[in-house]
């Protein structure tokens, strides 16, 4: 768990130091260098408006409620307690005591509501909740900041961090699988459910939150391995398709495609079942030759061969209806159903199967007799095979209604 830890830690810096560029550093009374935080100490107030309880009855809405509380126990908003407490959070972070950091920036967030400082509170909350291994509460805290700020200066920071976390997860749940709904109250790493959720909901963040950014392919491209090594072939599918048709300069093309052709042929799941996914993944392997061509090496024979099993399972489709037709005895359908095998597919071992049956049912007739023809005469009291007559649409109403053999008297 350590080494897995670390690595989160080593991926999350390497990014923020090569995207972000590298933290200054100051120099102390003693002179040894001191690292300064992500964001610059915020110690003078600024005179910035926030947040103000409303007037009248509106304080006592739902919306309200909890800001009115605050300001009636003595805990609203208060810009000068706000800065004293990210500064306290700032000494914490730079001690590297970061659970206690984490909780003075999200007491100055709440303390300064809409406004810089509850930005960067925030944002540091989720910094010293990350290196204090509480990845859970950090991801809370990284989505806080968006939300409330979507156009946060800490964008790639966040996403850097999102990343590494969904990584952590990722890497944890394929090491120790646990049960959907097991409970986790023991490792403060990991959510409290669903590892394996989170750090797909993790690299989703970085998708969504980032669209055009260094990482977005690299997310889906994590999602889509993640879902096609659980057999989660449909969701595998879909972000490999994303890759293909959203990121077309993306290094992970070529393996989406091929990724992608393997997903499909997963999804097929028989001859009496849709064949859509056959026909994609056929077009898949078209459209892959053709882009790639020579770059593919040892792939092409590859997706030659599954372009074959392909043809195959289109063969077995024809033969599976057409066996099913003659077990009924409708031979007239297995015969239409025989003869396309023959035709479209007549290398086939099937095709060969196919002639043999066509010669085996051609004098048996199409349809089965039909059983019930004696209870059709019981119930409509008549012949079902006699001739009924049909008036002459020329013929006068009277004429239509006269009984054979009676005359109209005039």
């Amino acid at each position: 768990m350590q080494a897995a830890r670390r690595t989160c830690v080593a991926i999350a810096a390497c990014l923020s130091m090569a995207w972000c560029g590298c933290a200054g550093h100051t120099s102390n009374t003693a002179g040894g260098p001191v690292y300064d935080p992500w964001v610059p100490v915020a110690q003078v107030p600024t005179g910035e408006s926030m947040e103000e309880l409303p007037a009248g009855w509106e304080r006592f809405e739902p919306k309200n409620l909890g800001l009115t509380v605050e300001v009636w126990t003595g805990h609203g908003p208060d810009e000068g307690i706000a800065h004293q407490l990210y500064a306290e959070g700032d000494e914490l972070y730079r001690r590297k005591d970061y659970h206690d950091a984490a909780l003075k920036y999200k007491a100055a967030a709440n303390r300064f509501p809409g406004t810089a400082l509850e930005e960067d509170a925030t944002f540091m909350c989720g910094e010293a909740h990350f290196f204090a291994d509480e990845y859970s509460k950090a991801d809370d805290c990284y989505g806080n900041v968006i939300k409330k700020f979507p156009n946060t200066r800490f964008m790639n920071m966040i996403v850097n961090r999102d990343f590494a976390i969904g990584i952590y997860w990722l890497q944890y749940d394929h090491a120790h699988p646990s049960f959907l709904l097991k409970p986790n109250f023991t490792n403060k790493t990991l959510p409290m459910f669903d590892t394996f959720g989170y750090a797909i909901r993790a690299f989703d963040e970085v998708r969504l939150n980032d669209p055009r950014g260094k990482l977005a392919d690299e997310a889906i491209w994590m999602t889509a391995n993640a879902y096609f090594l659980e057999a989660h072939y449909d969701d595998a599918d879909y972000y490999y398709k994303l890759i293909r048709t959203d990121y077309p300069k993306s290094k992970h093309q070529k393996d989406a495609h091929l990724l992608g052709i393997q997903a499909k042929l997963h999804l097929y799941q028989g001859p009496m079942y849709d064949e859509r996914p056959l026909k994609q993944g056929e077009e898949l392997i078209d459209q892959t030759i053709a882009q790639y061509g020579r770059d593919l090496g040892d792939e092409r024979e590859r997706l030659l061969t599954a372009k074959a099993e392909i043809h195959a399972q289109y063969a077995l489709r024809l033969w599976a209806v057409g066996q099913f037709y003659e077990k009924t005895s409708h031979y007239g359908a297995a015969k239409i159903y025989y003869h396309e095998l023959v035709k479209k597919w007549p290398n086939t071992e099937l095709a060969k199967r196919a002639d043999t049956r066509l010669v085996a049912i051609d004098k048996l007739p199409d349809n089965p007799p039909d059983y019930f023809r004696v209870l059709a005469i019981v119930f409509d009291h008549e012949d079902p095979d006699k001739q009924k007559t049909i008036p002459n649409p020329d013929s006068s109403p009277t004429q239509i209604a006269q009984p054979p053999g009676d005359t109209v008297q005039r």
